[in-house]
């Protein structure tokens, strides 16, 4: 796969963040979950949640959790939560230590676990029996957003390629152009036929993963 600079000669790799680039695909989409909980548990004047250290202290804040089944940003949470700093996370995630660590402290908070599996489940079927919980960041929508769930719909029926913007170049390469420039100018990437052939099907996207955009 090829990336061609930007107009000022600006290398395409300098407009991604560490990891992005892969051998046969680009990260396009940087998501989040968010940690939210139910205000009318709290009242008016009561305290509330405010860290991921709130999660996982079942003295000041008793109650269940909802958490996704899922190791990922949860073992992170854990280890914030057990006074790791942020720069050291993955690190400390590297090494049997750090594992032991982080289910250590998610073991703390064991009985109180309601865990969630779709993105969708929390409001679904647990948001009336739990005080606080995860969820993806693009599931969320406050009463006032009405067009909210037609823009969700449009974003999960996306395909991982847009057609629209592939074209052939006059030596038979295939362009496909880029929805947003990249911050150095870079537009288009380019493939030889087979190349894009070859790197789709092995990179076809999950369901939380974009190939393109």
């Amino acid at each position: 796969m090829t990336l061609l600079p930007g107009a000022d000669g600006t290398p395409a790799a300098d407009d991604y963040f560490p990891g992005m680039l892969r051998p046969c695909g680009i990260g396009s989409v940087i998501s989040a979950t968010l940690l939210v909980y139910r205000g009318d548990v709290f009242g008016e004047s009561g305290t509330r949640p405010s860290t991921v250290a709130d999660i996982f202290d079942v003295e000041r804040f008793p109650g269940s959790r909802a958490l996704r089944r899922t190791p990922r940003v949860n073992l992170e949470w854990a280890l914030l939560a057990d006074g790791v700093p942020e720069s050291g996370i993955y690190a400390a995630l590297d090494t049997d230590a750090g594992l032991d660590r982080a289910f250590a402290k998610l073991d703390t908070i064991r009985d109180s676990i309601v865990w969630w599996d779709g993105g969708e489940e929390p409001f679904e079927k647990r948001v009336g029996e739990v005080f606080r919980f995860s969820l993806h960041a693009g599931v969320a929508a406050r009463a006032d957003e009405r067009n909210k769930p037609e823009r969700l719909c449009c974003y999960i029926s996306r395909p991982a390629v847009s057609e629209r913007r592939l074209s052939l170049t006059r030596n038979g390469n295939v362009r496909y152009r880029l929805k947003t420039p990249y911050r150095g100018g870079t537009t288009h990437v380019m493939f030889g036929p087979r190349d894009l052939i070859a790197r789709l099907p092995p990179c076809r996207a999950a369901p939380q993963t974009g190939l393109f955009d």
